[in-house]
C-alpha cells in the first residue's frame, strides 16, 4: 500500500448527518460567480430533495427496512461535504425511506422496533475519500432506480464529468483490495477506465457517456476485443492506437458525403457481439480495419463467409457420397 487513505471506509453515521442532493445542486456552493447564497443552498436543497423523494412510493422499501434492518448494509455510499456532513452519492432511496419511517412514525406516535431506531442513530455507510478515483466510485454505484429524470442522476453525472477531466488513479492493487478481489467488480472498474480514455479524446455529455458505458462493459468481458485493442491491466488503458481509432469510429455518429447524419455503428449490446464475430473472421476483420467498412458491412462479410463455408462443406459431402456410390456400386 502507498500509505494513503483506503478507497472505501465502512462506518456509521447519524441520519441527520446524511445530506440528500440527488441533483448535485450543492455544487453551486463552490461557484461564487453564480451569486448564490451558500447558507440558503445548504438549508434549502437537502430539505427539498428529501421532500421530492418522500413524495414517491417508498412503501416497499420502508416495509423491507422494518422487516430486515440489515438491508441498509452496503447500500449507502457517501463523500465528505464539510465538518460532520456527508453527501449521499448512492443509496438515496434507502436514506429517504429510513428518514420517512422515523418522521412518520414519530408523528403518528408509533414506536419503531429498536433495531430500526438504532439505524437512525448509526446508519451503516461506506465513506469515499475526497481524492478517490471517479472510475472506482462509479463502479460501486447501483443501477439507477429511475433514469428517466436526470435530476436523480446528478451525483452519477458529477462523477462522469470528473472522469473526463482528470486522472486521479490509485494502484490496481488498492482497487482489488477495495473490491474484495471480485472479478466482476474489477471488470466494471476497467470498463470505466476504458470509458475515461474514450472521453478524454471524445468529450460527451454525462447522459451520452452513460449510454455508451454498457458497450465498454461488455467489450471488457470479451477476450477478442481486449486483445485487438491491446488492453493493459496494469495501466488500465488500451495501447493500440490504430485499433482504438477504428473502435471509436464504431461508437460515434458520423455524417455522409451529403452532410446527412449517420447513426453510430454500435448502439446496442448485440452490436458489440457482432463486433466480436467480425474480429474472429479474418476476411471480415480486414474489411473493417483496412477498408473502413461499417459494422453492418463487415457482418455481411461474416455471413457470406459462413455461407461459403457451408456450401463448401455441403459440396464436399456430396462429392464424398458420390465417390462412395461409385466405389461400392459393383459390390451389391
Amino acid at each position: 500500500m502507498d500509505g494513503r487513505a483506503p478507497l472505501v471506509t465502512p462506518g456509521f453515521l447519524p441520519l441527520q448527518q446524511l445530506v440528500l442532493d440527488p441533483g448535485d445542486e450543492l455544487a453551486a456552493v463552490d461557484e461564487p460567480e453564480l451569486g448564490t447564497d451558500p447558507a440558503f443552498l445548504m438549508a434549502f436543497v437537502p430539505l427539498r430533495s428529501y421532500q421530492r423523494l418522500a413524495k414517491l412510493d417508498l412503501s416497499a422499501l420502508t416495509s423491507s427496512i422494518v422487516r430486515n434492518p440489515g438491508v441498509m448494509e452496503q447500500r449507502v455510499l457517501v463523500r465528505p461535504l464539510f465538518e460532520d456532513r456527508y453527501i449521499v452519492i448512492d443509496g438515496m432511496w434507502h436514506v429517504a425511506a429510513l428518514r420517512k419511517l422515523v418522521e412518520d412514525t414519530g408523528e403518528m406516535g408509533v414506536d419503531l422496533p429498536d433495531d430500526v431506531q438504532a439505524l437512525a442513530q448509526a446508519c451503516p455507510v461506506r465513506m469515499i475519500a475526497p481524492d478517490t478515483d471517479p472510475a472506482f466510485v462509479l463502479s460501486l454505484l447501483d443501477a439507477p432506480r429511475d433514469s428517466s429524470d436526470q435530476w436523480y442522476l446528478g451525483q452519477r453525472d458529477r462523477l462522469l464529468r470528473q472522469l473526463a477531466q482528470c486522472g486521479r488513479h490509485r494502484s490496481t492493487y488498492d482497487v482489488a483490495v477495495a473490491t474484495g478481489g471480485s472479478r466482476a467488480a474489477m471488470r466494471k472498474y476497467h470498463a470505466y477506465r476504458a470509458l475515461e480514455q474514450f472521453l478524454q479524446q471524445h468529450p460527451l455529455l454525462p447522459a451520452d457517456a452513460a449510454r455508451v458505458f454498457p458497450f465498454f462493459h461488455v467489450a471488457m468481458a470479451r477476450t477478442v476485443v481486449r486483445s485487438w485493442l491491446d488492453w493493459d491491466d496494469h495501466l488500465c488503458e488500451f495501447l493500440d492506437d490504430e485499433a482504438l481509432e477504428v473502435f471509436y469510429r464504431l461508437l460515434l455518429p458520423d455524417v455522409d458525403l451529403h452532410g446527412r447524419p449517420v447513426r453510430a455503428c454500435i448502439t446496442s449490446i448485440e452490436e458489440v457481439v457482432h463486433l466480436c464475430d467480425v474480429l474472429e473472421t479474418p476476411v471480415a476483420r480486414r474489411a473493417l480495419v483496412e477498408r473502413g467498412a461499417t459494422l453492418a458491412e463487415a457482418m455481411r462479410v461474416v455471413e457470406d463467409n459462413s455461407n461459403d463455408e457451408l456450401m463448401a462443406r455441403v459440396s464436399e459431402a456430396i462429392d464424398s457420397i458420390r465417390w462412395d456410390q461409385q466405389r461400392f456400386r459393383n459390390r451389391f
